[in-house]
């Protein structure tokens, strides 16, 4: 049951979208032996299929496009203050809730053709911030900007 739950939206999602598939998905739920299980992997069939899925707070399932067209953004921004920018490596990258800041480590090679130390970076809808020697400077703005994350 736990494999047929968690394939449904990679098999939905996925060219596997077709009615010929949607119905091998129901005979499997039909062939479970429990009640209870077999009616909540129908009822899981027909909402992915119709695309009615909502996360727990009721929102839309999109809005985590939303959050990685944020990111995506932010990391342009980033990648064009660095020496090397096609040597970047993101990490730990997240949205803050409160503010919307995009917040997260990065690491790139720097001028002697080296990777560095990883440096935080924050990105709000008014400037993007790379750490600099300054360490001090980007402690303050991560407790305001990225706390919550």
């Amino acid at each position: 049951m736990r494999r047929l739950i968690a394939t449904l939206p990679l098999l939905l999602a996925t060219s596997f979208a077709g009615a010929n598939d949607k119905s091998i998905l129901r005979d499997a739920c039909v062939s479970l032996k429990s009640p209870t299980k077999r009616a909540a992997c129908l009822d899981a069939v027909e909402r992915l299929a119709s695309g009615g899925v909502t996360s727990t707070s009721g929102s839309p399932v999109r809005k985590k496009s939303t959050e990685e067209a944020l990111i995506a953004k932010a990391q342009e921004q980033i990648v064009s203050m660095l020496n090397d920018p096609e040597s970047a490596r993101f990490s730990g990258v997240a949205v803050s809730p409160s503010t919307g800041a995009v917040c997260g480590i990065v690491n790139a090679k720097n001028a002697m053709g080296g990777y560095g130390d990883p440096r935080r970076y924050i990105v709000t809808t008014e400037t993007a911030r790379l750490e600099d020697a300054d360490k001090w400077k980007m402690d303050f703005r991560w407790s305001e900007l990225c706390s919550d994350i």
